[in-house]
């Protein structure tokens, strides 16, 4: 069976193979339910075994506590790879991505990584799973569109990337987070051209231009 990455992890012969899918799988099912129902914040170890039928044992066999099941089951949610192909150029399909992931954590989802995130802050395996697990690939993927959106000649190439992410999906983990304001990818679109505008090269070229003709009025 292709374990959960934050599970323990336990060894095993082909033989048990099967059964370790369906156990999985129950799990999944069931948490997935449970947070759709009573949300992070009352999900319990005990609630999924019941729900799921599977041991508790057999639970803490595989997963350290319930947000290590919880992240498995948001993982399952959400394919990487689908949130960034697009044909065309890479800067339509950072934009795509980024709506994409705006209807994700708008979305019932959201809650889930809400709740993660509050965990997080004082727990540090949480945190440190979150970071790798979830959010890792994603800033990775994020940073490779910046790359070739700026040897497409629509981002600056003298930029840092990791300023930029920030610009680009700190609004989206702040009204998640903190306003409450609603996700939707329409809203997204405005914060996102709104970012990208001001990094393209012709804004570079305007702002020089700017500078240049105030500094002739002043000499």
């Amino acid at each position: 069976m292709n374990e959960p990455t934050g599970a323990r992890g336990q060894g095993g012969g082909t033989t048990a193979l099967g059964p370790r899918v369906r156990v999985r799988r129950a799990v999944m099912e069931a948490t997935k339910a449970l947070l759709e129902e009573v949300g992070f914040a009352r999900l319990t170890v005990d609630a999924i075994a019941e729900r799921s039928g599977v041991g508790k044992a057999t639970i803490y066999r595989w997963w350290n506590n319930r947000a290590d099941v919880a992240m498995d089951a948001l993982l399952e949610e959400r394919d990487p790879e689908g949130w960034f192909v697009g044909e065309g150029p890479a800067i339509d399909s950072l934009r795509n991505q980024l709506s994409v992931a705006s209807d994700f954590l708008g979305g019932p989802r959201g809650t889930i990584v809400a709740g993660l995130l509050g965990d997080a802050q004082h727990d540090p395996e949480i945190a440190r799973a979150f970071r790798q697990r979830f959010l890792g690939p994603l800033l990775e993927l994020t940073g490779e569109l910046l790359t070739a959106a700026a040897k497409e000649g629509d981002v600056r190439a003298d930029l840092d990337h990791d300023t930029l992410i920030d610009m680009l999906t700190g609004p989206l983990y702040f009204r998640l987070l903190v306003t409450g304001q609603p996700l939707s990818a329409a809203a997204t679109r405005q914060l996102v051209d709104a970012a990208l505008q001001g990094v393209s090269p012709a804004a570079a070229r305007g702002h020089v231009s700017g500078v240049a003709r105030r500094s002739g009025r002043r000499a």
